[in-house]
């Protein structure tokens, strides 16, 4: 069985948390931010655009996106942004701390989600002031030679309205693919308002 291990990290300025275990203008962006001294490189694929969608996860307990044409490699970090997108402390009021799981998915051949990846995951929590991007650390997960992967989160805890918000892409609807689902027996849907979860995926490509 493999294990997903978590480290939880606080920014004393702003929020960061870490946990360790055709018109379309949206980028998708591959960089390579850095090499260690084993000559390990780590390309970071963003899905990233102009404008934002904030998404609650309403009537799902599960939301994935396919992220395609990843490089060669082993699965380093996947990293979600939570609360960006509003400043009303109203809004802000409403948030409660929600607990989540990382869910990984391979890819059947006709793009929709197959055997799942991710097991014995400990829980991500997100407190309600958090602003900013929730990382997750990979370790002891065999994903070297996945090319495309669904990645998510299935909410824990938390049942009401407006606890929190995703970031989501508002465009690129067609060049995306997200999926939600209320309960594993579900058939998945696909969630047309958000075009894909705005996240960085690490990978490890060389040795």
């Amino acid at each position: 069985m493999r294990y997903l291990a978590i480290l939880l990290l606080m920014a004393a300025s702003g929020f960061s948390q870490e946990v360790n275990i055709a018109k379309d203008t949206i980028e998708l962006e591959n960089i390579v931010v850095e090499k260690d001294n084993r000559h390990l490189k780590l390309k970071t694929i963003k899905l990233t655009g102009p404008c934002f969608y904030p998404e609650g996860m309403s009537e799902a307990a599960e939301i994935i996106t396919l992220v395609r044409d990843l490089p060669k490699g082993d699965l380093n970090a996947v990293t979600f942004y939570f609360n960006e997108l509003f400043a009303d402390k109203d809004q802000y009021g409403k948030f409660r701390d929600t607990e989540f799981e990382l869910v990984i998915y391979k890819v059947a051949e006709d793009d929709t989600p197959g055997e799942v990846i991710t097991h014995d995951t400990q829980p991500i929590t997100v407190a309600k002031e958090a602003r900013g991007r929730v990382k997750v650390y990979l370790y002891g997960l065999n994903l070297q030679g996945e090319r495309s992967v669904f990645v998510g989160l299935k909410r824990i805890t938390g049942t009401l309205k407006n606890e929190f918000f995703l970031s989501c892409l508002c465009n690129g609807q067609y060049k995306y693919v997200t999926l939600v689902r209320s309960e594993d027996t579900q058939n998945w849907k696909r969630r047309w308002e958000c075009a894909a979860l705005k996240i960085d995926v690490s990978v490890i490509t060389g040795k």
